[in-house]
């Protein structure tokens, strides 16, 4: 039952980042939404990753927010 795997068992845990200085990147961007750190940052190396991460968030209630990074700094605005 995928409530109960932790996400190492459907990402590669070299994909999930958790040191300080990334989560700190992580944490603001260039819209006026309010800094907040994440537990962890997560890049999907495929489209398979991408899925089994958004069941994995839906069947434990984790909030996802997707980052596009085409500047130097990550943007949850929104826009590509």
């Amino acid at each position: 039952m995928l409530q109960q795997q932790p996400l190492t068992d459907v990402i590669d845990r070299e994909r999930i980042l958790e040191d300080p200085k990334t989560l700190q990147e992580y944490a603001r961007d260039e819209s006026l939404v309010a800094p907040t750190t994440p537990r962890c940052v997560v890049a999907p190396g495929s489209a398979d990753e991408v899925q089994r991460l958004v069941r994995w968030a839906m069947a434990t209630s984790t909030p996802l927010v997707r980052v596009s990074q085409q500047s130097s700094r990550p943007s949850r605005s929104g826009r590509l």
